[in-house]
């Protein structure tokens, strides 16, 4: 794994608090390597993570959301349609927490338009 080692040390760094810029750098690039690595136990272990710490910084927030929206069409492109799903229904847990329904609303109409597109197919 080329990234095992940067990603184990921004989730320890993360877990235990830094600054807002510094928390927004880390949370976007790891679970975008993580996303790219297929690591489900990172994405799994950065939503509990997020779930404890319930911050409310707006642009983390929308940083974390198109991290996973990035993952999750990632996913979708290799064809990888049970591990976009498991990762787009694992943001919308996390937006639901944090009370982002706009967010939530764009998320789910992505959703729907995926499904269209894989019936049509």
């Amino acid at each position: 794994m080329i990234f095992a080692k940067p990603i184990a040390d921004n989730l320890q760094e993360y877990s235990q608090g830094s600054s807002a810029a510094i928390e927004e750098s880390i949370v976007s690039n790891t679970l975008f390597l993580a996303c790219l690595e297929k690591r489900k136990d990172i994405m799994d272990e950065f939503a509990t993570v997020l779930e404890k710490k319930g911050f409310d910084e707006q642009n983390l927030i929308s940083r974390v959301f198109f991290t996973f929206y990035l993952g999750c069409y990632y996913c979708y492109l290799t064809e990888q349609v049970t591990k976009g799903k498991s990762m787009m229904q694992m943001a919308t847990r996390i937006l639901e927490q944090l009370g982002c329904h706009g967010r939530l609303d764009y998320l789910r109409q992505h959703q729907k338009q995926l499904r269209e597109q894989e019936n049509l197919s």
